[in-house]
């Protein structure tokens, strides 16, 4: 984000549940997601903005690109949700009814450590300033419970493949780019490709040294690739 904010007007949105956004009452619905992104568009007062957007923020982008929200003229998502189930078997474990509530991510700093790590591919991304972070925010029971219900969140998002029977492929509209990392725990690399297919989309971006989040642990390449579809979209 700071790379790019060098030279493009960035802001940064915290989806309901999580950052400095109110807390979560009941999961939204997708035309809510969609409308989350428009009110967000309408509130800048711009005609078009780039949307990049990561995991369940990518889900719910692809909502509102594929619902036809006005003002997204170009749309890069990372590793988005809703392409098929989470892969991460203790995030599998903890989304289930009862477990999390009992689970909670009471985790010690070891094994809090061990948790942010099966997230990446290389393990030296979760630094003591990453854990320590982590470990006051989830010190927190609101917190607990508002990472519980974004989980549950992605766990049980409508398929993107279902949305688009309803609402047709947007790809002839709004330019779509797709990143992933090689080696993503949570949601296969096969998910990049079933998800080009599905989009219409040119070939998805692989960053062969990364698991869920390629913006951090490639963060050159990545913003190297990210500027080239901007340039190319932006100037359309």
């Amino acid at each position: 984000m700071r790379d790019l904010a060098r030279d493009h007007a960035v802001y940064a949105v915290d989806l309901p549940g999580a950052g400095e956004s109110s807390p979560l009452q009941a999961p939204p619905t997708g035309a809510e997601q969609a409308q989350l992104v428009s009110q967000v568009i309408e509130r800048l007062g711009v005609s078009s903005v780039a949307v990049i957007a990561h995991s369940l923020g990518g889900y719910v982008a692809l909502q509102a690109v594929i619902r036809k929200v006005q003002g997204i003229g170009s749309l890069a998502v990372v590793a988005p949700g809703g392409v098929g189930p989470i892969n991460h078997q203790l995030l599998r474990l903890i989304s289930a009814p009862l477990l999390g509530e009992a689970f909670q991510l009471r985790l010690s700093r070891v094994a809090l450590r061990a948790f942010l790590k099966s997230f990446v591919h290389n393990p030296e991304f979760i630094t003591d300033e990453v854990l320590a972070w982590s470990v006051a925010s989830l010190s927190k029971k609101a917190n607990r419970m508002q990472f519980l219900y974004q989980l549950r969140l992605a766990a049980d998002a409508e398929p993107i493949d279902e949305i688009l029977e309803k609402h047709g492929s947007p790809a002839s509209s709004v330019p779509i780019q797709i990143y992933w990392g090689r080696h993503d725990p949570l949601f296969p690399v096969d998910y990049a490709y079933h998800l080009q297919e599905q989009l219409g989309a040119p070939p998805p971006v692989i960053f062969e040294h990364s698991g869920h989040i390629p913006q951090v642990e490639e963060a050159g390449a990545f913003n190297a690739a990210l500027r080239s579809f901007l340039q190319g979209t932006l100037q359309m």
